[in-house]
């Protein structure tokens, strides 16, 4: 079986849906894109890979993709069960490599009013804003929480490639040769360039 033949399983960042993926990437062969599962008091990233797992029956072979916060489940789900490939786009591979301005706004995530933010968000904030509003506050803080303890569970076994938006205010670009740079692009590649995030993965899905 060809790598686009093999099942293509793509999250979201933390604070969005499945819809972050629309328009061009519907080009992508054989991907299914999904949502974060119903917040049941999941307390680490690996609880909420062994979910996703469980509701979505995945199984080898397949490859997995996900977008900041989903790139880093996808490294969990990838040590439960080991796929083809893993993509990250605008991911980490430990928490050390996020921005530190944002650590400092994590230790203050149990005070901030998430639902009032959410609730201006969906109003005034476009379609991202509306995702970001339907996005279970307690997983988003749950999620805070887990990440400073949090470093990749690589399996040596498995390539892991990655494609960083150029100007990253998020996670800045790593200095690993192998990443791939898109030009001009932040934090939120993924959607505001998409074309050439699926031209990048198509051909590293040939190339395998």
């Amino acid at each position: 079986m060809s790598t686009e033949q093999i099942p293509l399983w793509v999250l979201p960042g933390m604070g969005a849906t499945s819809e972050m993926y629309s328009g061009a990437w519907a080009d992508l062969n054989h991907a299914q894109f999904i949502n974060w599962p119903l917040y049941k008091k999941e307390s680490t990233l690996k609880d909420v890979a062994f979910r996703i797992i469980d509701e979505y029956s995945i199984s080898s072979p397949y490859i997995i993709i996900g977008s900041s916060l989903g790139g880093m489940v996808a490294q969990e789900i990838a040590s439960i069960v080991p796929p083809e490939i893993v993509i990250l786009l605008g991911s980490a591979l430990d928490y050390q490599e996020v921005q530190s301005f944002l650590k400092f706004a994590n230790k203050l995530i149990d005070w901030a009013p998430l639902e009032s933010i959410q609730h201006l968000a969906g109003i005034s904030s476009g379609n991202l804003g509306q995702q970001f509003q339907k996005t279970d506050p307690q997983f988003i803080r749950a999620m805070c929480k887990a990440l400073p303890t949090w470093k990749a569970p690589l399996n040596p076994k498995v390539k892991t490639w990655r494609i960083h938006g150029e100007k990253d205010l998020v996670i800045p670009r790593p200095l690993d040769p192998e990443t791939i740079i898109i030009p001009e692009a932040g934090h939120l590649l993924a959607i505001t360039h998409a074309k050439e995030c699926i031209r990048e993965i198509q051909r590293l899905l040939k190339s395998a």
